[in-house]
């Protein structure tokens, strides 16, 4: 039983935790209250029980994870069966031993995944500043002293047959064998292992391991979407964006603190893997930094710009622009950290606030205010590609089923995009689906603008195209651009732009599975599929394009080592596509390389950014005699034909 030294000791390490967490919190609450960490629902605790206990999270990277796995394991079961042993239960002799066996077992995990992380961490040789490794010093150093303090526990009390001990406590019966039979040194040993547990427990809000505790606000307030839609905010008044710690949530300043340090967002950014400077880790960890700045500065009161964009700070201009906004970060963190939500907010305060972004990016604005469309051409150009087809015009109080939403690209950019076009629009007429355009009244859907920060021409130019929509009783949408689907179906609703929005590749499919599509000849090809970002990470749908090659070839799709939910990003989105300059490697290239290494002849794709790109990276490598790059459209009007 514990003495009432011990107990002091107790409640002066569990106060100083409780003190150290309650000052984080406080960090916390300078942010908006705008998604406050008070708990609103019983789904949270549902969400973060199944997290915790979820295979899932611990496949995307086995070394750390199997650590991290025996250290939380490590740390919960002992912890809770020391506890429960206190109160002195009653337990059979079995049951007493195979607790103790279990405890040998645990603990030696647990030393493993600390030896694990912190060999990790001794070969990598870049933990970033304030992400020390003393708390797995104290934790090697907590396990070691146990398993010691066992040892001479059964060297000096030992009543059993000579090898009883081993079968219920296998390390401590062997440690016992080396061990002497010291009382004076067991005593010291165990109130050791005591107070460094204190320690530890004491020390927990001050290290790098408060991510055990902030990431499970984290884990509560994950969004069922991610970041697949993006928050719109007030044009009134005269401040936007994010310039101060003041103006982050709370929950985005709590992911500073959840942030493990891990580097998984790094090493799956493909801005990061292309010799860009954007570290999403860093951004993530100087948001920490200029909170805790703002913190002790709290006291003078009032808002006080970060310096995150200027020489003072350590997030360059460079960095916010780097990203294309492909959330492979979000995706692949285990605390679901926000760092698209982060960029874009960094975003909207250097262009609405400082007017401080790329000068590639003055004309494309320019060109969406003046002129509806990211290249600067006109509306009156907008059915140029129809070509004699002469669809529906909804304009001319056409009654369709479906609105084909064409996008910029589809329509005004090269022959090519034009021609994938024109065969979306001839197989929806082979299969007799009821369709009409806007053509001339149809504008950008604004999907560059907000993702660069524009959120003024954003929001004027989803009022007007939902205005439009609305007033030609538009109530399902069709459109082939990923990036176009997702504004449309997931972020024009917060204007009250509420429709079905279908992308192409679902309803193909549903096509050929009611028989108005049927294949003539399956293709030879053998060929890989990219997942364009805004079509899976961001909106789930990888299998309907799968299925829809399934019918149209006669192999399987050669599978990219990156596909599906951790598919490598073309390079294009965030308004990527626009910015002609770029530091390091092209995206792009780096993709078509993993698609060269597959053994494919070909790569499909069902977004045009990625087909342009895509082509463009593989002339430059000099492949385009070996290898094609082929849009998943077009595929479809070739291999098929009507009922």
């Amino acid at each position: 039983m514990l003495s009432r030294l011990d107990l002091l000791f107790i409640v002066a390490s569990l106060v100083l935790m409780a003190t150290g967490f309650a000052r984080r919190h406080k960090m916390w609450r300078l942010g908006d209250p705008a998604g406050d960490i008070t708990i609103r629902s019983s789904k949270g605790w549902r969400r973060l029980i199944l997290s915790i206990f979820r295979p899932r999270r611990f496949t995307d990277n086995l070394y750390e994870n199997i650590a991290h796995l025996f250290i939380f394991w490590g740390f919960i079961i002992p912890l809770a069966i020391v506890l429960i042993s206190q109160f002195r239960p009653i337990l059979p002799a079995w049951a007493g031993h195979s607790i103790s066996f279990l405890l040998d077992l645990i603990g030696l995990l647990a030393i493993a995944g600390t030896v694990m992380l912190l060999a990790k961490k001794f070969l990598r040789g870049n933990m970033p500043a304030g992400r020390r490794s003393i708390p797995l010093w104290i934790l090697l150093a907590i396990l070691i002293t146990g398993f010691i303090a066992e040892g001479l526990r059964l060297s000096i009390t030992a009543d059993g047959p000579g090898n009883a001990h081993l079968l219920f406590s296998p390390i401590g019966f062997a440690l016992s064998k080396l061990l002497p039979e010291s009382p004076l040194f067991f005593d010291i040993l165990i109130r050791l292992h005591f107070y460094l547990v204190l320690f530890f427990i004491a020390y927990m809000p001050f290290s790098v391991m408060r991510h055990a505790w902030a990431s499970l606000f984290g884990l509560y307030h994950q969004e069922n979407s991610r970041e697949a839609a993006i928050r719109p905010i007030a044009l009134e008044g005269d401040y936007f964006g994010t310039g101060a710690v003041e103006d982050f949530s709370r929950i985005q300043l709590m992911d500073s603190d959840a942030c493990m340090s891990c580097g998984r967002c790094d090493e799956n950014c493909p801005a990061h893997i292309s010799g860009k400077p954007l570290r999403p880790r860093g951004v993530i960890n100087e948001i920490g930094r200029q909170m805790e700045a703002a913190f002790q500065k709290n006291g003078a009161g009032g808002k006080q710009e970060t310096g995150l964009l200027n020489t003072a700070g350590r997030i360059g201009q460079e960095d916010i622009w780097s990203c294309t906004t492909c959330l492979a970060c979000v995706n692949i963190c285990p605390i679901f950290a926000r760092h698209v939500t982060d960029i874009v907010g960094l975003r909207r305060y250097a262009v609405l606030m400082k007017s401080q972004f790329p000068s590639e990016y003055k004309q494309l604005f320019k060109h969406m205010e003046t002129f509806g469309d990211t290249f600067g051409i006109g509306s009156c150009m907008r059915e140029e590609w129809t070509s004699g087809l002469n669809p529906a015009r909804v304009y001319e109080d056409n009654e369709v089923d479906f609105l084909f939403w064409v996008g910029c690209s589809g329509a005004l950019y090269e022959d090519r995009t034009r021609a994938k076009t024109l065969a979306a629009a001839t197989i929806l007429k082979r299969a007799g689906v009821s369709f009409g355009i806007l053509g001339k009244e149809e504008a950008c859907c604004g999907d560059p603008a907000r993702r660069l920060g524009n959120e003024y021409l954003f929001q004027r130019l989803a009022n007007r195209n939902i205005e439009t929509l609305k007033s030609r009783g538009i109530k399902k949408i069709i459109t082939s651009c990923p990036h176009c689907f997702h504004v449309l179906r997931n972020e024009y609703h917060q204007f009250g732009g509420d429709f079905e929005v279908i992308h192409l590749t679902q309803l193909l499919k549903d096509l050929f599975k009611e028989g108005r599509l049927t294949i003539t000849s399956p293709s030879r090809s053998l060929l890989t599929y990219h997942d364009p970002c805004y079509l899976g990470r961001y909106n789930g749908i990888y299998d309907q394009p799968r299925e829809l090659l399934g019918l149209l070839l006669e192999s399987n799709v050669r599978e990219m080592a990156a596909c599906g939910n951790n598919s490598f990003c073309c390079g294009a989105g965030g308004g990527a596509f626009w910015c002609g300059k770029t530091t390091g490697r092209r995206i792009e290239e780096i993709r078509i390389e993993q698609a060269i290494a597959t053994g494919a002849e070909g790569l499909v794709t069902a977004c045009p950014f990625c087909e342009i790109l895509f082509e463009s990276a593989v002339r430059q490598m000099g492949a385009d005699q070996s290898f094609k790059v082929v849009d998943i459209v077009q595929l479809v009007l070739q291999l098929t034909e009507s009922n």
